[in-house]
């Protein structure tokens, strides 16, 4: 008999530890909010969703955010049993020692946020710490109710579930994505036009002017000497008959047909 209390008690405790192990790692819970979620089920366009963070300090921050929403009166965490563990918006207040509820207006986005610290906690709760109210959260049996004056009971409401949340408004369909803005198109720079740098003129340097050298005149007839050059007659030479005598100025010259030369002498 005491063996087999033993052996239960181990049992119990082994089975707690990952429970208790996951709830220590996980610090974000989320509920998506729904007229479906709670019960008797509504018929209603509202809708919402809260969101959870355990924080280093122990304590629990919270946002819930709504759409649709007239005339809310309060928003508990609830077992599924029906038990209240907490409450995130008490719209009661006491005057005159009655105490009487204010319900709000339309609401279209934050409805309440804050942080739970010990003094929230309720039913079974009562005087603990936050902490004890994590387990509820990682085990999925604890849900958030937004009640409403035209739905006391809850007019939505959701299952708290490990995990973040979007961020209202965040979420975008693909009617409403903004296209990416394109990159301004950058031209390549032109290269700088560089013209090919012409070459130096260079004329070719006229080739040096050489005259001919005039053959000197070997037989031009010299005064008093008898030349022997075989020259035609120059231009106004008198021929004269006989043997080819030929008349220069004063001088008379005879063509020696034998060596092709003038004798010349003076006249």
């Amino acid at each position: 008999m005491i063996i087999a209390c033993i052996l239960g008690c181990v049992i119990a405790i082994v089975s707690a530890i990952p429970v208790l192990s996951y709830a220590q790692h996980q610090t974000d819970f989320a509920a998506t909010l729904s007229g479906k979620n709670v019960s008797p089920p509504v018929n209603t366009p509202a809708t919402g969703t809260a969101r959870f963070h355990l924080n280093p300090n122990g304590t629990l921050s919270y946002e819930v955010d709504v759409n649709n929403i007239n005339g809310a009166i309060g928003v508990p965490i609830k077992l599924k049993s029906g038990v209240t563990l907490a409450e995130l918006l008490n719209v009661y207040q006491t005057v005159n020692q009655k105490a009487f509820t204010q319900s709000l207006g339309t609401t279209n986005g934050r409805l309440t946020s804050g942080v739970i610290m010990a003094a929230n906690l309720l039913g079974p709760l009562i005087g603990k710490n936050v902490t004890e109210l994590i387990p509820f959260l990682a085990n999925k049996s604890a849900n958030v109710i937004v009640r409403t004056q035209a739905h006391q009971t809850g007019e939505i409401g959701g299952q708290i579930l490990p995990g973040a949340a979007p961020a209202p408004g965040t979420a975008t369909t693909s009617a409403n994505k903004t296209a990416p803005t394109p990159a301004p198109s950058q031209a390549p720079a032109p290269a700088p036009s560089q013209a090919p740098t012409p070459a130096p003129s260079q004329a070719p340097a006229p080739a040096p002017s050489q005259a001919p050298t005039p053959t000197p005149n070997a037989s031009a007839p010299s005064a008093g000497m008898n030349s022997s050059a075989s020259a035609p007659s120059a231009p106004g030479m008198n021929k004269t008959g006989g043997m080819g005598a030929t008349s220069l100025g004063n001088m008379i010259c005879h063509y020696i047909p034998q060596s092709k030369s003038l004798l010349c002498r003076m006249a």
